[in-house]
C-alpha cells in the first residue's frame, strides 16, 4: 500500500489536503473500508479487497465549502427524519432527527471558528457575490472531476486490467461452461445454449469496458 499526501494553502488563506492510496495485491486482503472509504459502513463491513485499487480523498477547511455542506448534510438528515415521522415509524425519525442537531451546531461552531480565525487575519471567509459564488462553484467540481480521473488512472493502468483479466477470464470460463452444462442436461439443450450465449456475450462486454476504461484513464 502506497500513500501520498498533498497539502496546499488556497488563495484566500484556507488548505487542502489531498490524499492518494493506491492497494496492490501484494497487499494481501485489505479491509473494504480502506478502499472505499466513502461507502454505507453497512456494505463494506467485516469484507476485504484483494487486488489493485485506488483511492483519492480532498479535505479543506474553506469556510465557503464546509458552511454550504454542514446545512446540506443537516437538511438531508431532517428530511429522513421527516419522512420516517409522516409514514408513522416516528422511532426511527429520533436517531436522524438528533444527528441534524448535532450536525447543525457541531459543524457550525467549527467552521465559525476557522471563518472567525481567517478574517482575523484579513482573509476571505464567506461569499458575498454571484461571481464568487460561481467561482468556487467552479472549483470544487473541477476538483472533483479531476479526484475521478486520478482514481481511474491509478486504477484502470494496462498492468491492473491485464492482471485482471488473466486472473478471472479462466475463472469465468469455467463456471459458464459449467452453468450452461447444468442447464442443458437438467432442464433442457435449448436453455443450455442460450444460457451459455447469454454469458458469454455478457462476459465479452464486462471485459471489453474493462479494456475500454484502461484506453480512456490512460490518455491525458
Amino acid at each position: 500500500m502506497e500513500k501520498k499526501t498533498e497539502r496546499t494553502i488556497n488563495h484566500n488563506g484556507s488548505f487542502s489536503v489531498k490524499e492518494t492510496t493506491t492497494f496492490t495485491p501484494e497487499d494481501g486482503a485489505v479491509p473494504l473500508q480502506d478502499v472505499r472509504p466513502a461507502a454505507p459502513f453497512s456494505e463494506v463491513r467485516g469484507k476485504s479487497h484483494i487486488g489493485y485499487a485506488a483511492t483519492k480523498t480532498t479535505t479543506t477547511n474553506d469556510p465557503r465549502i464546509t458552511k454550504p455542506l454542514v446545512w446540506f448534510f443537516a437538511i438531508v438528515f431532517l428530511l429522513v427524519a421527516f419522512f420516517a415521522y409522516a409514514i408513522g415509524y416516528w422511532p426511527f425519525s429520533i436517531p436522524f432527527a438528533g444527528s441534524a442537531i448535532f450536525i447543525l451546531v457541531k459543524g457550525r461552531r467549527d467552521v465559525n471558528r476557522v471563518a472567525k480565525k481567517m478574517e482575523a487575519q484579513g482573509q476571505d471567509a464567506t461569499i458575498d457575490s454571484p461571481e464568487e459564488l460561481a467561482e468556487v462553484l467552479s472549483g470544487a467540481s473541477g476538483q472533483l472531476k479531476n479526484d475521478m480521473k486520478e482514481s481511474m488512472r491509478a486504477t484502470f493502468t494496462k498492468d491492473h486490467v491485464h492482471h485482471f483479466i488473466k486472473l478471472t477470464l479462466p475463472i469465468y470460463a469455467v463456471l459458464t461452461l459449467a452453468a450452461s452444462l447444468g442447464m442443458g442436461f437438467l432442464v433442457s439443450k435449448f436453455l443450455g445454449i442460450f444460457v451459455f450465449c447469454m454469458l458469454t456475450v455478457g462476459g465479452l462486454l464486462y471485459f471489453l469496458l474493462l479494456l475500454l476504461l484502461q484506453s480512456i484513464s490512460s490518455k491525458k
